[in-house]
């Protein structure tokens, strides 16, 4: 997980700052990194970002293979 990552990257730098600012499409994401960072005592900002989320409702897999078949093309949904 994210947390998991962001310890032991502190923690194999013994690097452990004041305040973590963390954004991220997912909330569950946030709560388990602002949980981590409490045990660790940084200080937390989340924020959560919602831009994509229409996008995200309305992934295709098919367009998305696709476009990957197509690269370095870069080919829209629409298209």
């Amino acid at each position: 997980s994210k947390s998991e990552a962001l310890m032991a990257f502190f923690q194999e730098t013994q690097s452990y700052p004041k305040k973590v600012i963390f954004v991220d499409d997912k909330l569950a994401q946030l709560q388990e990194v602002e949980a981590a960072m409490k045990k660790m005592g940084i200080e937390f900002i989340g924020i959560r970002f919602s831009g994509a989320d229409a996008r995200v409702k309305s992934f295709d897999p098919q367009i998305a293979e696709l476009q990957f078949s197509r690269l370095p093309e870069i080919i829209s949904d629409e298209d």
